[in-house]
């Protein structure tokens, strides 16, 4: 996966969508005053700066448009490959199908999770060095901080609170990357199609979700940390990841199982 032109494609685009987020906000710093800087952690690309920032807004757009197709991109179409140049049937012939399938799908979620995880741990460290790891002043009021999708855990640990803002959408494009390699178990005739069809349903959720007026379910809206949301949203957050997940796995167990298709 990591020689693939795909994967380094992907990791390119994002880590200069990083860069360039953090050049954004960070410029307008250059030769203010220190004492009046924000600890790092307040800087942070998808972090809500108000007025200061324009970061948030990139981001929000990558969650939206860009990234379930950058998931997708590094290793989903390993099973495509291995069919259309007939390596499959050898490989077969000396591993078990279900060992070949289930490191498939390890490699490529673990892809589509990198995609989104490095990119924004690269833009905190970057952060780190540019701002103070500390400060007595949050980029919320205590009145803001009520936004927080996990207030608690921003004013006590407010770097575990990014972290846990990185493990959720690289969560969420590892399992998106994940359909695209399932739905090549059973579909092998247009490498394009295996790439972009969870991403434009994806997309096609996001609209419908809109259209109807419930635009706070997007799962587009719950990559960020400022998102005013309620425990019953978050459960459906949790509920939709393990809906996805759950899918993944009955697909890829009924290819071990049932399906004998490649010999």
């Amino acid at each position: 996966m990591l020689r693939r032109r795909g994967f380094l494609i992907a990791m390119t685009v994002a880590l200069f969508f990083s860069l360039v987020t953090f050049l954004a906000d960070v410029l307008p710093l250059y030769k203010s005053g220190v004492t009046g800087h924000l600890a790092a952690w307040s800087y942070w690309g998808p972090m809500d700066k108000g007025s200061y920032g324009v970061s948030m807004q990139l981001w929000e757009a990558m969650f939206i448009f860009l990234f379930p197709f950058l998931s997708t991109l590094a290793y989903s179409d390993c099973y495509y490959d291995d069919r259309q140049f007939g390596s499959i049937k050898s490989i077969l012939a000396r591993c078990r199908r279900s060992r070949y399938v289930i490191s498939g799908a390890v490699v490529v979620f673990l892809g589509g999770f990198l995609m989104l995880f490095f990119p924004l741990l690269i833009n905190q460290l970057l952060w780190l060095i540019a701002a103070p790891a500390h400060s007595i002043s949050y980029a919320f009021s205590d009145g803001g901080i009520r936004f927080m999708m996990f207030p608690s855990v921003y004013a006590k640990l407010p770097y575990l609170n990014n972290f846990i803002y990185m493990i959720i959408p690289a969560a969420t494009g590892g399992l998106i990357a994940l359909s695209s390699f399932s739905l090549s178990l059973f579909y092998s005739k247009k490498r394009f199609a295996i790439l972009t069809v969870p991403g434009i349903f994806y997309l096609f959720m996001c609209f419908i979700m809109a259209l109807t007026g419930n635009q706070t379910l997007n799962l587009s809206n719950y990559m960020t940390p400022v998102s005013p949301v309620s425990d019953s949203q978050l459960w459906f957050l949790a509920a939709s990841l393990a809906a996805l997940a759950i899918l993944n796995i009955v697909a890829l167990l009924f290819k071990i199982l049932i399906s004998k298709d490649e010999l």
